[in-house]
């Protein structure tokens, strides 16, 4: 839901400059925040 939220906030904001690439490069620097966030919140013992 959030991803396709910021994607869509992202394409009404700027619909001159919006491709499908540039909403690929978006969702996968919405994937890699995601994990990063993901790795951070696991236990040290894991």
């Amino acid at each position: 839901v959030a991803k396709f939220a910021l994607l869509e906030t992202i394409k009404e904001a700027v619909p001159e400059m919006w491709t499908p690439e540039m909403k690929d490069a978006w969702a996968e620097a919405y994937n890699e925040l995601v994990s990063a966030i993901k790795a951070e919140m696991k236990p040290a013992s894991e």
